[in-house]
């Protein structure tokens, strides 16, 4: 997070939620900068 706060449970989820999609955001990252196009990521459930 560069800023702001979340609650220590939404943190968490936050968290695990980047841990899961790790590759897809590096993914979605390197097509935003290649190509100005991006993927959606499935929501964490």
């Amino acid at each position: 997070m560069l800023a702001g706060e979340l609650d220590g449970d939404d943190e968490v989820k936050v968290k695990a939620w980047i841990s899961i999609h790790r590759e897809d955001l590096f993914a979605n990252w390197t097509l935003l900068i290649e190509q100005g196009t991006f993927f959606k990521i499935d929501p964490l459930r």
